[in-house]
């Protein structure tokens, strides 16, 4: 799965809101390599292994 959302919040790793999903907020999620820092309000592409919030990578911003 697939989705796009925005970080929310900075803890040991990017907590992502995704507005498609009723608002839900991800557990800390950790980056790409590639990604790089980013910041509060960013908007980020987030690929999940399954259908567990907890299982997703950030992969990209835009």
């Amino acid at each position: 799965m697939i989705l796009l959302g925005n970080v929310s919040s900075i803890e040991s790793g990017y907590r992502v809101t995704f507005p498609d999903k009723e608002n839900i907020v991800s557990p800390p999620l950790q980056t790409a390599s590639h990604v790089g820092t980013l910041e509060v309000g960013e908007n980020v592409v987030v690929v999940f292994t399954s259908n567990n919030i907890a299982s997703g990578v950030i992969i990209g911003k835009i």
